[in-house]
């Protein structure tokens, strides 16, 4: 059991399909764990380090829906903080998130996966049952798919071989099933290193269902699907191979497809939604001897392509469709020989590619969480590789930056009966200031957590007593160290200056904040501006309150919501040695020339060159560094990342306009430099 929680405990059920009988792994459990605890999270408005998750009473049944895998299902145990009150957690939402949590992730199969001793029950019930172990009675494995003799024509592909299994290696990323009625002859299909054969008869892929056999496999995300065609024999002109994009196995799915038909020719066709008419896009002529294929899925935009084996770029054809495929989805290769009888539709090629951004930004957030190759932005509210998270993305977010323990300074307050840690302990208690007559009030606030925060906004929740002390305009200021200014980050009116009805707060009531929304069983306002700069420490000043004549400030809770800088990776500079920083006065002909030369070291003029002066330079690395020697000095005033002005300025970090691709560094606005211009050391 999870201990260090102490609040409600829920399960939801979770499943998933894998290619062997098997348990999940401990990985495999964490990753569903992970979407588990992010889509609670969503759904009950409260952080993800609120609630902790474990996996239970896993079960192993052979799949009735995918042929040839297994579904795994089980209990996600999710463990909420003893703060969260029972009554917030609605049970209904948290068995939500099984939609998420169960949703198909082809990299959980890893090959160290713990094996179970024999094949389960080949029998399952409609609805995934959960008991601590799985049947007691299973009956052994499913049996090898039937050989599949390859046609005469598909011969030279394979090199001559005659009879080959569909069950090889290769092909076991694949799965193969007679989708519709009137399939008169079981289809089969072959892969192998990107050869392939697939026979299947069938009535037709047309009209509000279809009738065929498909070479699958699930995915989710943007694919291209690319494919040569070596031969199709067919008896009927509309006979159809080639690529196919479909939303689920059910014969009346949705589906976006390229096919060459009996007749020589190819065409795109298509069904928007399940159940609709079919589309036929283009139908042209080539020689099937040297056609390519590709479908292209990007987000909802399906797209198709040609190409002849002597082309060197891929040729449009067909329509764009617009298709909702949800978060996961099959791509394969379907054929039908679009007739009653038992004759196969035979069609072979020697290569059939997949290019799959699972993590693309078109990916919903949802989709992105089910795969434990992806991470979601929460900032930039895109999927992104894992190792390809931006630093914003990278940042610890929290819903205020003003984290337990902080330190609350009052300025130009008279009195405030000691209420400064009301103003963000988490909580309605109010926080008053009694104003003084010496400038407008407000709070310096230090986080215990000393860590640089970026926020981007600010809440200000309003308190029991007194609606006419509510603050309506402010000043925000932020400062990097206790040894610097504070310096203005955003000032305006606050947006409940206009409502004259502000409900009240009732005093002790837990504040569920999070980075993105305010605690919506409460009362408070919110502004947004742009800030790109880190800061250490805070100052609010207000300028006004609701009734100009007011002797008090009150509200119950001040947010920042904001994210932490990553923990540094470096200067950025090749420099090994101890960095130390400088600011002894240095010999150059300009200020920006004595710094970013390093010149020497000086008192008065006197120390210093003819044609060079004695100047008072801004913190540097000199004394750290070797000097530098610049050919043709351009004075630079472009923003640069580093860890801090001094880092980007010193070691020219990487151009930028917001943020860095390096994590730790952030981008600073930066004193007149010689970045850009080429020196010796």
């Amino acid at each position: 059991t999870i201990s260090g929680c102490g609040g409600v405990v829920e399960t939801t059920d979770v499943s998933l399909y894998i290619p062997e009988p098997r348990y999940l792994t401990g990985k495999e459990q964490k990753d569903i764990c992970r979407i588990a605890v992010l889509s609670s999270s969503k759904q009950l408005n409260i952080n993800p380090s609120d609630s902790r998750c474990y996996i239970s009473n896993q079960v192993i049944q052979e799949s009735s829906s995918v042929p040839g895998s297994y579904e795994v299902s089980g209990s996600a145990v999710l463990n909420f903080d003893a703060y969260i009150p029972k009554e917030y957690i609605d049970k209904k939402k948290v068995n939500s998130v099984a939609a998420a949590a169960s949703a198909f992730a082809a990299d959980f199969v890893v090959a160290d996966a713990i094996q179970i001793t024999e094949a389960p029950s080949s029998s399952p019930t409609g609805e995934p049952t959960i008991s601590p172990q799985p049947t007691s009675s299973p009956t052994p494995g499913p049996t090898e798919s039937p050989a599949i003799e390859i046609p005469d024509q598909c011969l030279s592909i394979l090199d001559g071989i005659r009879v080959v299994s569909s069950s090889s290696s290769s092909s076991k990323n694949f799965y193969g099933l007679d989708i519709g009625s009137g399939i008169a002859s079981a289809g089969n299909f072959f892969f192998d290193s990107g050869s392939w054969v697939v026979l299947g008869t069938g009535v037709d892929i047309w009209g509000n269902s279809d009738s065929f056999h498909y070479m699958y496999m699930p995915t989710t995300g943007d694919i291209t699907i690319s494919m040569f065609v070596s031969s199709f024999t067919a008896n009927h002109p509309w006979a159809k191979a080639g690529p196919m994009i479909r939303a689920s196995l059910s014969p009346s799915s949705a589906h976006y497809s390229a096919f060459v038909l009996g007749s020589g020719s190819f065409t795109n066709q298509y069904r928007q939604c399940d159940g609709c008419t079919s589309v036929n896009d283009q139908t042209g002529v080539i020689s099937l001897s040297s056609v390519w294929l590709r479908t292209k899925k990007t987000g909802n935009v399906l797209e198709s392509f040609y190409k002849g084996i002597s082309d060197a770029e891929w040729i449009p054809f067909g329509g764009t469709a617009t298709i909702d495929y949800g978060e996961s989805f099959y791509i394969g290769i379907a054929v039908t020989s679009h007739s009653s009888t038992t004759e196969l539709a035979s069609a072979c090629g020697t290569s059939f590619e997949t290019t799959s951004s699972l993590c693309s930004n078109a990916i919903t957030e949802s989709g992105c969480i089910s795969s434990s190759l992806c991470q979601w932005g929460t900032i930039t509210e895109k999927c992104y590789d894992s190792s390809k998270l931006p630093q914003e993305d990278a940042s610890e977010i929290m819903p205020s930056i003003f984290s337990a323990g902080s330190t609350v300074e009052t300025f130009n307050c008279a009195d405030t009966d000691e209420t400064e840690i009301y103003a963000i302990d988490g909580m309605t208690d109010s926080f008053t200031c009694i104003k003084s007559k010496n400038g407008d009030p407000g709070l310096i606030i230090s986080p215990s957590h000393q860590t640089m925060s970026l926020v981007t906004k600010m809440r200000i929740y309003a308190g029991r007593l007194c609606p006419l002390c509510d603050p309506v305009r402010y000043k925000l200021y932020g400062r990097k160290s206790t040894f610097e200014n504070f310096v203005e980050i955003s000032g305006n009116d606050l947006p409940w200056k206009s409502d004259k009805d502000v409900a009240r707060n009732f005093f002790s009531v837990p504040i569920h904040s999070t980075y993105s929304s305010g605690d919506n069983g409460l009362s408070f306002t919110e502004v947004s501006f742009e800030n790109v700069e880190y800061y250490l420490d805070y100052k609010v000043e207000f300028s006004k309150t609701r009734a100009p004549q007011s002797s008090s400030i009150t509200f119950a809770e001040i947010e920042l919501p904001g994210l932490l800088m990553p923990e540094s990776t470096g200067s950025g500079s090749n420099y090994s040695g101890e960095l130390v920083l400088s600011t002894a006065p240095r010999c150059g002909a300009t200020e920006v020339d004595a710094r970013e030369t390093c010149g020497n070291v000086c008192a008065t003029n006197d120390d210093c060159v003819s044609g060079k002066f004695c100047y008072g330079v801004a913190t540097n690395y000199c004394g750290s560094i070797p000097p530098r020697v610049y050919s043709n000095p351009i004075v630079s005033f472009v923003p640069r990342c580093g860890t801090d002005e001094i880092s980007a300025r010193t070691f020219c970090g990487e151009e930028c306009k917001f943020f860095c691709s390096t994590p730790g560094e952030i981008c600073h606005g930066v004193l007149q430099n010689y970045c850009g211009s080429e020196y010796t050391e």
